[in-house]
């Protein structure tokens, strides 16, 4: 069955409302449901009467009498279980879906999820939200029963409970699996920090051109899936960046956020947004293009404080999407902010230089004597470092090379005076 929906919002500002609106729109785009119309109120928060007063909700009525193809209300906020009851009481179609923004954004979540982890983590988000609407389910549970409800009073609060009991049977079930999950993770990352790779984080709203960036740093048989499309992908990828000097880095893509993003779902992928917490640098990547990035910005920065995000985490900013700006760019960098266009291909190389020059700009200029019966070392060194100079000596290399001090460390027995 084709899905085809009104959408309804309300706000007491109709510039705000707007834009909420056009996101909700794309939503419903990206779990592929045709908009016909949209319906409005300005209130200063929804009614608990039924979103919207009773004159719109009578016009909301109308309306779907007389447009038999419009099947699903998509309301732009989370509604409670009352809410939504009051909805469908007001409307004689029974074939009408009621949705709020937190269904549809957990149904889109729910579809792109590809990887054991993330579905689990969506599966979760979801129970939870059922556990809050447990009561529009079982409200009418006594009322069925007819008269024999006097002499079982309470049979619909007793079905809750059961629900509510297996509902939380399956989280912990979920929350078990994911996690064993994170065992094998934590294990992997702890071989990659072994490595000593430094790990960089892309972070941003939804469709602002991260996986766009990430593919365009990373070689060509390491690319992730993109698309021009609210949450394109979901789990977390982390590929190799090469850099100058024979540097690399560990970049990680992160799911993207959004305006109003249900915090069961920021709870569920918590594990999944510790990638961001976890980095030596996190690129904020922003569409420049986009009227509300002030906005797409603020809600970033409020969900990484929300799971965390430490204010020492070294930080810039990707205004990307340029392209589409018919105003002059300030500049290529500006302080904290480089200005690029991933889908042109403007300012990768400098994306690359900027990481390599806040992770790698504090290394310094040491002199080791690498006996030759330690070739190994001199071989790390050669391929992952910047060798200035070598002179084979009688005791050994004889390098120049630019380290961190981790690796002065490292390498300090055979630091050369």
């Amino acid at each position: 069955m084709e899905l085809n929906a009104i959408l309804i919002g309300v706000s007491s500002y109709s510039e705000k409302l707007e834009k909420s609106m056009n996101e909700l729109e794309q939503l419903a785009f990206a779990n592929e449901i045709k908009v016909s119309n949209r319906m409005v109120q300005l209130l200063n928060s929804p009614s608990n009467y039924g979103y919207f007063r009773k004159g719109k909700l009578d016009e909301l009525n109308n309306y779907l009498n007389n447009h038999d193809e419009v099947n699903i209300v998509i309301a732009d906020d989370e509604l409670s279980s009352s809410i939504i009851r009051n909805i469908k009481k007001s409307i004689d179609r029974k074939d009408i879906m009621v949705m709020d923004r937190t269904t549809l954004i957990l149904d889109i979540f729910e579809k792109r999820a590809q990887t054991k982890e993330a579905i689990n983590q969506v599966k979760i988000a979801k129970y939870q939200y059922q556990l809050t609407h447990l009561v529009s389910v079982n409200e009418n549970y006594d009322q069925q029963r007819g008269s024999s409800a006097l002499h079982n009073k309470g049979a619909g609060e007793k079905q809750i409970n059961l629900d509510r009991n297996e509902i939380n049977k399956r989280i912990s079930i979920l929350k078990k699996d994911i996690e064993q999950h994170k065992k094998v993770v934590q294990e992997k990352q702890k071989q990659r920090d072994e490595n000593g790779l430094f790990k960089v984080a892309l972070v941003g709203y939804t469709n602002a051109g991260k996986s766009t960036i990430m593919n365009n740093l990373v070689q060509e048989d390491k690319q992730v899936f993109e698309k021009d499309m609210l949450f394109a992908t979901l789990d977390t990828s982390t590929r190799n960046v090469y850099l100058k000097n024979n540097r690399s880095i560990l970049l990680s893509d992160t799911v993207g956020f959004i305006d109003k993003l249900p915090h069961n779902l920021v709870v569920s992928f918590n594990s999944t947004l510790k990638e961001a917490l976890d980095a030596d640098l996190i690129l904020y990547v922003v569409d420049f293009s986009d009227e509300n990035f002030q906005n797409h910005i603020q809600v970033t920065n409020d969900t990484l404080e929300e799971i965390g995000l430490k204010e020492e985490v070294k930080q810039l900013y990707i205004y990307n999407k340029i392209d589409n700006i018919d105003k002059p760019i300030p500049s290529v960098r500006k302080d904290n902010i480089v200005y690029m266009s991933a889908r042109n291909e403007i300012g990768i190389q400098l994306i690359k230089d900027v990481i390599y020059e806040e992770l790698f700009s504090c290394m310094k200029r040491t002199k080791l004597l690498i006996p030759y019966s330690k070739s190994n070392h001199y071989d790390y060194l050669n391929k992952t470092c910047n060798i200035v100079e070598v002179e084979n000596t009688n005791d050994g290399y004889l390098i120049s090379v630019d380290l961190l001090d981790k690796e002065i460390e490292y390498f300090k027995e055979y630091i050369s005076i």
